[in-house]
């Protein structure tokens, strides 16, 4: 069947599925997730939610969005906003899923004037030092997090099983992972050709190539982007507590491949490397239109922003700096 669109790979899809009556008590814990959910969407209006194996095989659409393993609620609207405050009220929610009412909730100290009186609790001067200090605890946890592959902001327990943190350990047990071995490469490259590297470092940026896709007709766009991040340093020195300077020394640099055929983007490193490894005799092809090209950086650019950007919660202006990019045809 054809829709507009189709949105898969969703880690959870949450369908609030069931009667048309309001739910309440025991009910409100049951949202009617689909785990590894989809969901297909026709002019405007949502056709049918499934798993995304399920989704894929019973309909086609001219634009298919992977999730990106995220969370998803479609049609989901929060119509009411509360004035900035400190206390998040995590404890109330889970109050309210079990039945309670605002009257207990606020009767045991919780509700709006629960909040007020944490935000208050505390001398001006001393809740500013209090926030400098979640800021740097908040980004410090999010670099290791980031540094071990962990998801959401967590740290780690003993019970945890990141692939990240296995590859971290395997290092001081002996074992090379494939940035380990992409450094060594890179590393003998410069050993074996003198000046290479001041070459390199006197290109300029958003350099474009292209060569030969490994797997005959098949069509892909390798990107190199420069990803900042917060510069926790600078934070530790700055006077003011929120206080945030964005810099690419902070973040990563990070890969992608757009494969032209599945319309998806990859971003592992052992993933991409093989294609787009080549030697000072690869002959240089570029077939690819440009403004299919620039389209397709678009779509990686939009894709940076709502996963990376996204998850450190960056303002608007920090962008992403193409470094370099290959054409694979």
């Amino acid at each position: 069947m054809q829709a507009n669109l189709i949105l898969k790979d969703c880690r959870q899809l949450v369908t609030l599925r069931g009667g048309a009556e309001p739910r309440t008590g025991s009910a409100m814990s049951d949202p009617g997730i689909i785990a590894d959910g989809a969901l297909a969407v026709k002019d405007g209006r949502i056709l049918a939610v499934g798993t995304t194996a399920e989704i894929m095989a019973a309909y086609s659409a001219p634009e298919v969005v992977s999730a990106d393993d995220k969370l998803v609620l479609p049609g989901f609207v929060d119509c009411h906003t509360h004035p900035v405050f400190v206390h998040t009220r995590e404890d109330e929610f889970a109050l309210r899923l079990e039945g309670k009412s605002y009257v207990e909730i606020s009767l045991a100290g919780g509700g709006i004037r629960g909040t007020i009186a944490y935000w208050n609790f505390l001398p001006p001067g001393d809740l500013d030092r209090l926030l400098k200090l979640y800021t740097l605890v908040s980004h410090k946890v999010l670099r290791i997090s980031k540094t071990f592959g962990i998801e959401g902001r967590q740290l780690l327990t003993p019970e945890d099983d990141f692939d990240s943190l296995r590859e971290f350990i395997h290092k001081y047990e002996g074992t090379t992972t494939t940035d380990e071995k992409l450094r060594l490469e890179y590393q003998q490259l410069l050993k074996e050709n003198p000046g290479l590297e001041a070459r390199l470092n006197a290109l300029p940026l958003r350099v474009f190539s292209g060569k030969e896709h490994p797997s005959k007709g098949a069509r892909a766009v390798f990107f190199c982007y420069a990803l900042p991040a917060v510069d926790t340093e600078r934070i530790e020195k700055a006077e003011e507590p929120d206080a945030r300077v964005w810099t690419e020394e902070a973040g990563q640099t990070a890969w992608y491949l757009y494969d032209l055929a599945k319309e998806q983007i990859h971003n592992e490193t052992a993933e991409i490397v093989g294609f787009i490894r080549s030697t000072p005799g690869t002959p240089r092809q570029h077939i690819i239109e440009e403004k299919t090209l620039s389209d397709i950086r678009k779509q990686v650019e939009k894709h940076i922003k709502n996963s990376y950007f996204k998850s450190l919660q960056a303002p608007v202006g920090v962008k992403a700096r193409l470094k370099a990019w290959m054409e694979l045809s």
